[in-house]
């Protein structure tokens, strides 16, 4: 297994880069350590050698993942892959593993042969392998993002990007959140926000609704009512807000241990140049997620460093984002990373204006659906645990696994 262990970080190989950036072709700033036993592997092989490795499959699609592409497709023809999407393999790491085979060579127009294990781990790989895995045409991996399918899905895929609009051309790339460096100090709940505005009016300036990565679901924003104390890098005097100043004050010692340079009461990544952009409607969607994770804030909330948004965007876009032609472009099976260069390569569709304003009427019905039914669950689980509660209190925690299953047991019983 070749990769990064949680041990192993990227900044305990900086005093070597000069060394690596001069004689391997997949070195610069984002290569994962993984890749240069990739490239020296590879030199190493006679012509019509092979290798393999486990490693991690993170550059099959990734911007820091695509020298170690362009290297494999120059160098070797990759003969076999293995990929175990979440799966999770090694105990006590997370990874996301594959075993690829390769022969020290030109790809030539043959074929690879691919198996996707993310269930469970067969008793046998060998078997597994020789029983479900299929072929694919070795030509279809190039430096651009591997995706391992067979040729009718990639026809698919193929028909539906070709000739169309990225999201990055149309709406701009999607803007990342807010990294305050100490979430503890700067995200506040609104009791809190009340009493600093009560000690300090002029604190409202500074305290702005927030959406942590937890309170995005599909379709619908479920508010915990979050705020954050928005101090941006060389913008504010603390001073001129004492009760905001005195709440971030015990926090003073971990503020200042921050791994950036910025005033103890600063936050460490404001993202400022856009702040404004996050003002007013727009979509909303997590950085990690095994299916369509995008949501609509129509409140203008400043959003966390694992929420990213996009503005400006038309009403047909959010139910678009959510259909299965979407999410086929960037899905693989699994969890993954909803990062920008990913999201903003997804094509639009080029439909008439008809069509795309019946697109945007039924997101809408479907927005105000999902409102209504975490209204419907908020006030039955409300109801449901006062009814419920021992003599003597006034509710008691439930989780919703087993509030459904009690919902479903009644409906049945009736």
């Amino acid at each position: 297994m070749i990769g990064n262990p949680p041990y192993v970080r990227m900044e305990f190989i900086k005093k070597f880069k000069p060394y690596l950036e001069k004689n391997y072709i997949v070195a610069d700033d984002r290569t994962d350590l993984y890749a240069y036993f990739f490239e020296q592997g590879v030199r190493i092989l006679k012509e019509g050698g092979r290798l393999g490795f486990i490693s991690s499959s993170s550059f099959f699609r990734t911007g820091s993942g695509e020298k170690l592409r362009t290297f494999l497709g120059d160098n070797v023809a990759i003969e076999s892959v293995i990929d175990f999407g979440d799966l999770q393999i090694f105990d006590g790491v997370t990874t996301y593993p594959a075993i690829l085979t390769a022969r020290r060579g030109k790809a030539g127009d043959g074929s690879l042969f691919f198996v996707k294990i993310d269930d469970v781990l067969p008793n046998d790989l060998g078997v597994a392998f020789t029983e479900k895995s299929r072929p694919m045409p070795r030509a279809r991996l190039g430096s651009g993002s591997w995706q391992l399918e067979d040729e009718a899905l990639a026809r698919l895929r193929d028909k539906i990007v070709t000739g169309r609009k990225t999201l990055d051309e149309v709406y701009g790339a999607p803007l990342y959140g807010i990294k305050t460096g100490f979430n503890e100090a700067f995200i506040i709940d609104t009791p809190t926000r009340d009493r600093l505005v009560m000690q300090d009016k002029k604190s409202t300036e500074l305290l702005k609704p927030f959406l942590k990565g937890e309170e995005i679901k599909r379709w619908r924003v479920e508010s915990e009512g979050l705020f954050l104390i928005n101090t941006p890098k060389g913008k504010i005097n603390i001073d001129e807000y004492p009760s905001v100043r005195d709440w971030l004050l015990p926090f003073k010692a971990d503020l200042e241990n921050r791994a950036t340079k910025q005033d103890w009461w600063e936050l460490q990544q404001a993202q400022l140049a856009y702040q404004s952009k996050f003002e007013g409607s727009k979509i909303v969607y997590l950085d990690i997620a095994n299916g369509s994770p995008f949501a609509l804030d129509p409140d203008g909330a400043l959003i966390d460093c694992t929420v990213f948004a996009i503005a400006g965007a038309d009403e047909w876009l959010l139910p678009y984002l959510n259909s299965r032609v979407a999410w086929l472009q960037i899905a693989r099976g699994g969890y993954i990373r909803l990062k920008q260069q990913y999201i903003s390569k997804i094509v639009l569709p080029d439909g008439s204006k008809s069509e795309l304003e019946s697109l945007a009427n039924l997101g809408r019905k479907i927005v105000e659906l999902s409102a209504n039914r975490l209204h419907l669950r908020k006030t039955t689980c409300h109801r449901f645990l006062e009814d419920l509660a021992p003599v003597g209190q006034k509710s008691f925690r439930i989780n919703w696994r087993t509030f459904g299953h009690l919902i479903s047991l009644r409906s049945v019983r009736r």
